[in-house]
């Protein structure tokens, strides 16, 4: 579930991180027509890369459960595209 606020990571941009801070537009643009094959270990591996190239944009959904103790979740930045 991406962030619909117009402040998510640019998903070229966290490929181009993930890939180490360089690759050919071509390349970048032929992964990104292709998300909807991405499995979800992918889309999981490159949340991770959004959160650690742009911390600023993570939202934290904190909760308290039934016994009184605070868990906080990361909600994710990225998100397989809508299969619809």
């Amino acid at each position: 579930m991406a962030q619909q606020s117009g402040l998510e990571p640019n998903l070229r941009d966290v490929l181009r991180y993930a890939l180490g801070g360089s690759a050919p537009s071509g390349f970048l643009d032929h992964l990104i027509d292709r998300q909807h094959c991405w499995d979800d270990e992918l889309w999981r591996k490159l949340d991770e890369f959004a959160y650690e190239f742009r911390p600023d944009l993570a939202v934290w959904e904190v909760n308290v459960d039934d016994d009184g103790v605070l868990c906080e979740q990361r909600l994710p930045l990225l998100a397989p595209p809508d299969e619809t």
